[in-house]
């Protein structure tokens, strides 16, 4: 196919043809397609099913990992939303947390005890409008945590410090910590998630650029893969596939936003 289009450019040439080139510009994509799970920003919350997922399978409690989610995100005026959090059964100050600012800005944040490292981007993302936001975190010892906005860094990111620890709580929503029985529960999120996807590693750019249109795909070290579409429980399609939601407070179900995304791979 190649060597036939070299052929009939060269016979136009040659012909002493004129045509006028036409160079297309693809713009990452900031709006979604599919349905997604909407959060009151009071008590509405999605319990996921980490059992000691931070040992078991690598995620923030290691300190290198990758979170990701579609949102869509009405003005913030106060407080920290989170969108995605994983917590220590044992402490209420550690955890690995993608969240958005009092501002509106992605942070994310990495506390292990009394260490606490925070990246918060520039970009403001609570425009009542889809954005596939990030955090990336490339371990401890000269690594760094950065927010991602739409396939793009924003900013140059913190050091991070913090430890590794156990971590046993994923959670949509809220920053959920300490004992599962009874787990501190804060920073709300109010509006929409969809399709939040967790990597055990610092994944590349083009990793999240085909993670934010094809969800679900990009299956290397991907560690959880939950698209939030109203299913009862919401499933883990990630290829380990074992960690289902075990608790749904509130929420309610959007179907059919502006299309965008040309495909997932949940099965």
């Amino acid at each position: 196919m190649l060597r036939k289009l070299i052929a009939l450019c060269l016979a136009l040439l040659l012909a002493g043809a004129t045509y006028a080139a036409t160079v297309v510009l693809i713009k990452k994509s900031s709006t979604y397609a599919q349905d997604s799970r909407n959060f009151d920003g009071t008590d509405d919350q999605i319990v996921l099913g980490c059992t000691d997922s931070g040992s078991a399978n690598g995620e923030g409690g290691d300190s290198t990992y990758t979170q990701c989610a579609w949102v869509k995100t009405p003005t913030i005026s106060t407080g920290t939303h989170a969108i995605y959090t994983e917590g220590d059964t044992a402490s209420t100050s550690s955890n690995a947390s993608l969240e958005l600012s009092s501002t509106g800005k992605v942070t994310c944040t990495r506390r292990t005890g009394g260490t606490v490292n925070n990246a918060t981007g520039t970009v403001d993302v609570d425009d009542d409008a889809w954005h596939y936001v990030c955090c990336v975190a490339s371990g401890t010892g000269g690594g760094t945590i950065t927010p991602w906005v739409d396939g793009t860094a924003d900013g140059a990111g913190t050091s991070l410090t913090a430890a590794a620890a156990t971590f046993e709580h994923c959670a949509a929503g809220v920053l959920r910590r300490s004992t599962f029985a009874t787990p501190t529960t804060v920073d709300f999120y109010g509006g929409s998630i969809a399709h939040i996807q967790v990597w055990s590693v610092a994944v590349a750019e083009s990793v999240i650029d085909n993670s934010m249109l094809t969800p679900g795909c990009e299956t290397t070290s991907l560690v959880h893969y939950w698209p939030l579409r109203g299913e009862s429980p919401e499933v883990d399609y990630a290829p380990s596939g074992a960690y289902d939601s075990t608790s749904i407070v509130g929420t309610t179900v959007t179907s059919a936003q502006s299309a965008s995304i040309t495909s997932d791979c949940e099965n």
